[in-house]
């Protein structure tokens, strides 16, 4: 069909059996994605240089909170100990259940990283 651009509205105008307005914005008129600020909730976060709409270089705040004494257990949730694995899907497990042992043995061979005796860890051994 038949299209005009609409200077008042700023949409495009369609004709099939009468002019309507198809709402559709004037291509001149859309503000390109590397014009607009994303919107930030809370925390400061660095937008990016990146032009397209999900901007893959964006960074997040991270939401931890650390003395200069870093280790492990300082990033186990609330109300879980150092032997509990959180899931994709929220749940969590124990170290010692069948679940994360299938899971640690399956990893292990994916990236060829096998424990020995000893507690370390060696990529080429298959013991």
């Amino acid at each position: 069909g038949d299209f005009a651009f609409s200077a008042e509205s700023g949409t495009v105008l369609m004709y099939e059996l009468n002019w309507y307005d198809s709402g559709q914005l004037v291509p001149d008129q859309v503000t390109p994605a590397s014009d607009e600020l994303p919107l930030v909730d809370s925390g400061t976060g660095v937008a990016g240089i990146s032009t397209s709409y999900s901007r893959g270089d964006h960074i997040h705040p991270q939401q931890l909170t650390c003395d200069s004494d870093i280790i492990a257990t300082k990033f186990i949730m609330t109300d879980r100990t150092n032997n509990d694995i959180l899931l994709g899907n929220g749940d969590t497990t124990t170290l010692d259940s069948k679940l994360s042992r299938i899971l640690i043995r399956n990893f292990s061979y994916i990236f060829g990283i096998y424990k020995i005796g000893n507690g370390k860890y060696n990529q080429n051994s298959g013991n």
